[in-house]
């Protein structure tokens, strides 16, 4: 499925929802109205269709709402046409993204990190976007940084920067030894989490389970505070915790070529064996799960001695 950004005007756009919405309850089911989608860079993209993911920014200005800008993803239901220049949806699946990422007082000039987020300044005007996995990334990834403390200057991190860190074979190692031998205690990185949540649609990525509260980022790779790789979406996936845990721990592992998911032997008996040769989709980046999958072989082969 595709995912879109709504710019909506609070007055005219929410079938009377309120534009502040405390629990997701009060906007699931709204009809919304929004403009027919283009490419960020311009011109006229494919439509919103059922089942779609859109993002829904209502709009800041008290003129247009006093919306919080970025307010909740849900999915499009009973997609139709409305005027020449528009559309309606129902929205369903709602999920409010908290803390709210706005940029009420941003100075036009200054770099957000996003190009999302700087069309988003260029026009004051109500648009709908259709982002690439690109874009969707960028955005979220900065979108959390902000969120808590406002505009600060942005220090993103890329797939393509990132991806060398992975070669020196001997960090990897010995950050997936520190992990198995001592579990760390961290606090949530929540534009990491709020990334995967997007990019597997707030289901766990081997059981499917849609419960969100039961759902934790994982990394492929375990990073340290600082390191590159902290946020990046390629080298995380989506848990139920029990499944992370196992994740952690070398019980299970992911299938670099394949994709397919690989469990100990110590879980032969066990609940999760229904999981063995599941496909995940989409997968992490190929070298980080192969760090990993060597790591879990070794560690097999350690347990059996």
């Amino acid at each position: 499925m595709t995912t879109f950004l709504l710019k909506i005007d609070c007055r005219l756009d929410l079938g009377g929802a309120t534009p502040l919405p405390k629990e997701a309850s009060e906007w699931e089911g709204a009809q919304i109205t929004f403009k027919r989608p283009v490419y960020l860079e311009g011109g006229a993209s494919a439509e919103v269709a059922d089942g779609d993911t859109i993002l829904v920014w209502t709009h800041q200005s008290r003129r247009h709402g006093g919306g919080y800008g970025l307010t909740a993803r849900g999915t499009a239901r009973h997609v139709r046409s409305g005027d020449r220049k528009t559309r309606h949806a129902t929205l369903t699946g709602v999920h409010l993204l908290r803390p709210h990422y706005g940029l009420q007082g941003w100075k036009r000039g200054v770099p957000t990190g996003s190009a999302v987020a700087e069309r988003i300044l260029e026009s004051f005007h109500r648009n709908t976007y259709l982002l690439t996995e690109e874009q969707l990334l960028e955005f979220m990834a900065v979108v959390d940084k902000y969120a808590d403390g406002g505009p600060r200057n942005p220090s993103l991190s890329r797939a393509e920067e990132n991806l060398a860190t992975v070669d020196n074979i001997e960090e990897v190692n010995k950050a997936l030894e520190t992990r198995y031998a001592r579990q760390k205690v961290r606090p949530e990185q929540a534009q990491f989490r709020a990334a995967l949540l997007l990019r597997y649609r707030s289901r766990c990525a081997i059981s499917g389970c849609e419960v969100v509260e039961t759902l934790q980022a994982a990394h492929v790779i375990p990073v340290s505070k600082n390191a590159a790789l902290q946020n990046e979406p390629l080298n995380g996936l989506l848990l139920r915790c029990d499944i992370h845990s196992l994740f952690d721990s070398a019980l299970l592992a992911i299938h670099p070529e394949t994709h397919q998911v690989v469990l100990s032997r110590k879980l032969t008996s066990s609940d999760y064996q229904k999981f063995a040769s599941c496909i995940v989709h989409p997968a992490p980046d190929q070298r980080y799960l192969r760090a990993q999958f060597d790591f879990f072989q070794n560690k097999q082969g350690e347990n059996s001695l």
